[in-house]
């Protein structure tokens, strides 16, 4: 099995207690001439007030080694990223998630952030796409 097959499996993979519990509606794009495969998730934020976010999990074949790579989207359009569409870096923050890193990024074990940008000393150690989306959501929440 190649890297898209078994990233799609662990997409396919997420529960569907959490997925609706949590409202993430997980949508998958593969934008044409990329050899990427991008997964959508919007996650809700109490901490931020209510804020809709759209996180891009974009997998390449190194994923499973060096993180899915992170960026937070326009919920709307899924193309458009920048900063404005991550949690704010004043207060309120969000623990871990780091927008004013060069480049922007999750520090949660399962996004290359973490495994790649910060910790490149520490494993990813087979973080699940569900563990990470679990994570992600508390810090979010909390």
């Amino acid at each position: 099995m190649g890297w898209r097959e078994d990233a799609r499996a662990e997409i396919d993979g997420l529960k569907p207690y959490w997925v609706s519990k949590h409202c993430w509606s997980p949508r998958v794009i593969e934008p044409e001439g990329e050899d990427v495969l991008d997964l959508i998730v919007t996650l809700g934020s109490k901490r931020l007030a209510g804020r809709i976010l759209a996180l891009r999990l974009r997998y390449q074949a190194d994923w499973q080694i060096a993180g899915r790579r992170e960026a937070f989207v326009d919920p709307d359009d899924p193309a458009s990223e920048g900063l404005e569409h991550w949690p704010p870096a004043g207060d309120p923050n969000v623990r871990g998630i780091n927008p004013m890193h060069d480049p922007p990024c999750i520090c949660l074990r399962g996004a290359w952030g973490y495994h790649s940008v910060l910790h490149p000393d520490r494993p990813m150690d087979n973080r699940s796409l569900l563990d990470l989306l679990l994570e992600l959501q508390w810090v979010l929440n909390e």
